[in-house]
């Protein structure tokens, strides 16, 4: 084993992973030789803060201070040229391939080659936005290329929640290369699918124009500027309310496709039979000029797929969340490209000088694998916001999906908890949170019916009535989204100091943490938390903040002008105590006094 120690002028090394080389010389030999290893530079275990003192002191089993400055490379960001604008910017998932010749321009490449139903592989990830969804009239048209016929189902494009109605739901719309060489689109409801049109015949390797439109009422299908199907009668059909519009696979999620997408649009008008088949030619008759063609009609959403090609980073050289909670070094959790560790944190007191935090921009996230995660009973989750204004979609903060617990923003601004699939649903704040301002926000649940969430220190929300019990999953653990395969909910913001307990912190405890950070007077005051006599010894005990000193004073009557200091005690943990001898006293009254 060798042990390296780095010299004063890598004193100031910013926290994360870092490629290294290490030379030798042979003392025998004297020959040199150089080895190259990983340097993991971490922050010092005992962080310097009263806020991280405190909840240290309350025994979490996970807790990232997000207070890393180095920096992964950016995200695969796919533009949206729409007039949605950047809201609708999407991000390339899973190595999709990038910059290939496409039907105008470039295009993107999906992969399964060995037609495997349940993979969900590369893919281009657009968050949910309502706007995207709506309840009325709309088209969706984009070019397809596959790579090969298929014995089944394969789905180049989709925007359909399979979450509702116990996963019997296919809300929205969604796309199939089908397995009789022909093409395919479905279109759903709470109960599943409504109306299903196929036509025209898929030839691998070829490039093919789809449109699906619905006009309030039915659906038509046009491959190759042609209707092929429809109009057919879509009775129940409802929007998706939460999966994102996802090309390259469906959002079950499942039956990723393989072969080439390109100049994919979306609209919430129904295109003409002249306009789709204006748009087909265009790619071969005024290629130069299909952009301005397509943004002629107004598409909400119009991805070209015209980005280069993107090299993912190798995993080990992504910087690491470092997790300051009992199970550490377990827990470590990995800043995903895109995510901005470094930026201005929580502004309080509590948190000391030069606090960080990460940032998100509504398409990055840290990963945390989910071996040690995957609690169902009793817990606390926590974390700090700063949100920018909401977009009508929800935003998960930090967690493991629908069926276990998270912290999230709903697409109005109030902030939520839930833990499990509740029949109650999740609890929500009465007050938003998306003001550009820094909250504090505190889920608990008992492991059999109490939900808890606190906003900034009180309690807002509760229910008695989530006796469902939480089923868990394999999902690994997200900050910054939502780690489901159909979901994504990517946040839009700022996050700091992020915690996971499995005990429920009580009221005063979760009080206390906040007073911790901002030294709030009202919330600072210590609170008796028992007085008890045994052997001649008086014992008090009460609420108190790690670091803060306070002094015990007592008077024998009321009437007495002044306390007398009994004795001073240094907060070691969230409970201080002290004790008194008994004396000859006939009464004594006792008080706590938090010092400055």
């Amino acid at each position: 084993m060798v042990t390296a120690r780095l010299n004063s002028a890598s004193s100031n090394l910013a926290a994360g992973v870092y490629s290294a080389y290490g030379l030798f010389t042979n003392l025998n030999s004297g020959v040199g030789q150089s080895r190259q290893f990983t340097l993991s530079a971490t922050v010092p275990s005992g962080p310097a803060s009263a806020y991280a003192n405190t909840l240290l002191s309350l025994h979490p089993v996970a807790y990232w201070r997000l207070n890393e400055t180095n920096r992964p490379p950016p995200a695969d960001v796919v533009t949206n040229a729409g007039s949605l604008g950047s809201i609708a910017n999407g991000l390339g998932l899973a190595q999709v391939s990038q910059g290939n010749t496409g039907r105008v321009g470039n295009c993107f490449r999906f992969s399964n080659s060995n037609q495997v139903v349940t993979y969900l592989g590369s893919r281009v990830d657009v968050p949910y936005h309502p706007a995207l969804n709506p309840n009325n009239p709309f088209t969706v048209e984009f070019w397809a290329m596959p790579a090969q016929l298929t014995t089944d189902l394969f789905c180049p494009a989709s925007s359909l929640d399979a979450s509702l109605n116990g996963g019997n739901s296919r809300s929205g719309w969604i796309f199939y290369q089908s397995s009789n060489s022909t093409w395919q689109i479905r279109v759903g409801g709470l109960n599943g699918y409504t109306a299903t049109s196929s036509g025209g015949t898929v030839q691998a390797r070829a490039w093919h124009h789809l449109a699906g439109v619905y006009d309030g009422a039915n659906t038509s299908f046009y491959v190759n500027g042609v209707k092929v199907a429809g109009p057919t009668m879509a009775s129940g059909f409802t929007p998706n309310t939460n999966a994102p519009f996802r090309l390259g696979a469906t959002t079950i999620p499942n039956r990723t496709y393989d072969g080439w997408v390109d100049e994919a649009a979306f609209y919430t008008n129904v295109l003409s039979n002249t306009e789709i088949a204006a748009h087909y030619y265009a790619a071969t008759t005024n290629n130069s000029g299909y952009m301005a063609q397509i943004l002629a009609s107004h598409p909400l959403g119009y991805w070209r797929l015209e980005e280069p090609a993107y090299t993912s980073p190798s995993r080990s050289t992504l910087p690491v969340a470092l997790n300051l909670g009992s199970l550490s070094p377990i827990g470590n959790g990995i800043y995903e490209p895109g995510s901005v560790p470094g930026v201005a944190g929580a502004v309080y007191p509590g948190f000391g000088a030069d606090n960080v935090a990460c940032g998100f921009n509504g398409g990055a996230y840290i990963v945390v694998p989910a071996a040690y995660f995957n609690w169902t009973g009793p817990l606390t989750l926590s974390a700090w916001a700063k949100a920018n204004p909401a977009t009508d979609s929800l935003q998960t903060l930090v967690g493991k999906g629908s069926t276990s617990y998270r912290l999230a923003m709903d697409g109005s601004g109030y902030p939520r908890f839930g833990d499990g699939a509740q029949a109650v649903g999740d609890l929500i704040g009465p007050n938003r949170i998306d003001d550009g301002q820094w909250h504090q926000l505190v889920g608990t649940y008992n492991g059999t019916n109490l939900e808890f969430l606190y906003l900034d220190g009180q309690p807002v929300a509760s229910t008695s009535s989530a006796t469902t019990p939480v089923a868990g999953n394999g999902n690994d653990l997200w900050i910054g989204g939502n780690s489901e395969g159909g979901a994504s909910q990517w946040f839009n913001g700022v996050l700091d100091e992020v915690a996971l307990f499995t005990n429920v912190l009580s009221a005063g405890q979760v009080g206390q943490l906040f007073s911790s950070a901002t030294n709030v007077v009202s919330q600072l005051a210590p609170v008796f938390q028992a007085v008890t006599r045994a052997g001649g010894m008086l014992n008090l005990s009460w609420s108190a903040l790690v670091g803060r000193t306070y002094q015990v004073q007592y008077k024998t009557n009321l009437v007495q002008n002044n306390w007398n200091p009994l004795i001073t005690v240094a907060a070691t943990n969230a409970t201080a105590a002290a004790s008194d001898a008994t004396t000859t006293d006939r009464q004594r009254f006792y008080r706590v006094v938090l010092l400055p």
